[in-house]
């Protein structure tokens, strides 16, 4: 199994029930992961490893209010919390390996909009590009390549507000987001926001983690629309979600002619494997 996506793929096997549960709060600890993840632009091996210290930061803070003590001394509440059974596979499991000062130095919930606005603004560009492509997936006889999706992005009305190497330098940087952001934003909006209260945000998460039905719903789709615009990112995740079949992808309205003549794309059928270099390659000897 590739390493890119095994992080995204383990969460994804434990949020839709194709695995138990190895510690206490790990859904909610991987569903709060992969929230991170959606919003982020970093590798996943970052964005997964920030987002679990300030995770753990905000169960320790829980904990240190449910427990908390009269005359205790801030010293034994910490060293209370990192004694608890109930933490301390939690805690193993983030900062190991990690230092303790970027744990202390975690006082508040760093994913709230205001906090991450330009990148969300960002997304609602890539969003609105993954559009293009699925509008090309359901106009027969066209590629829903990512060339053809930032032509028809900078023809159209976003064209006026993000240039064709911007919205590219957006693309590439959360490539394998794209179908996730995507769904998420169309019909899944509570997998894209935190609650702004830390003080609930562990029993939100748990909430949320236990809707097994809608996270499943919410992957499926996202299989189907990966494997379109996405292959080696389904392939990469293929083993992490076999359990689920693919479910729906968008259908969107046919671009129209004016649109693709603006864009300047044009049909892309199919080649056969006869006439294309693979299958050349392919081809028993005396058939060439």
């Amino acid at each position: 199994m590739p390493a890119e996506l095994a992080l995204v793929g383990d969460a994804i096997k434990l949020l839709i029930g194709a695995r138990e549960e190895k510690f206490a709060h790990e859904k909610e600890l991987k569903l709060f992961q992969f929230k991170a993840w959606l919003i982020d632009r970093r590798r996943e091996q970052v964005c997964f490893r920030t987002s679990g210290i300030v995770f753990t930061a905000l169960a320790v803070k829980q904990f240190d209010l449910n427990n908390r003590q009269p005359r205790s001394s801030p010293s034994e509440r910490f060293i209370r919390s990192f004694s608890s059974e109930r933490l301390r596979p939690l805690i193993d499991s983030t900062l190991l390996g990690q230092s303790l000062h970027q744990f202390v130095l975690i006082h508040w919930l760093p994913y709230l909009e205001s906090d991450v606005k330009k990148a969300l603004d960002h997304i609602l560009l890539l969003n609105a590009l993954t559009e293009c492509r699925v509008r090309l997936h359901c106009t027969a006889g066209f590629n829903p390549s990512k060339n053809n999706g930032v032509l028809l992005f900078v023809a159209g009305d976003y064209g006026r507000k993000c240039k064709e190497r911007k919205i590219e330098d957006i693309r590439a940087r959360r490539r394998t987001r794209e179908s996730f952001l995507y769904l998420a934003a169309f019909k899944y909006n509570n997998i894209m926001t935190f609650s702004d209260d830390q003080d609930a945000i562990l029993t939100r998460l748990g909430e949320e983690a236990a809707e097994k039905e809608h996270l499943k719903s919410y992957f499926a789709d996202v299989k189907a629309l990966v494997e379109i615009l996405d292959p080696p990112a389904a392939k990469n995740l293929a083993n992490w979600w076999a359990e689920l079949s693919p479910g729906a992808i968008p259908l969107l309205e046919r671009v129209t002619e004016e649109e693709l003549n603006l864009a300047g794309i044009r049909p892309s059928a199919r080649r056969s494997p006869e006439t294309t270099k693979l299958g050349h390659r392919q081809a028993p000897p005396g058939a060439k």
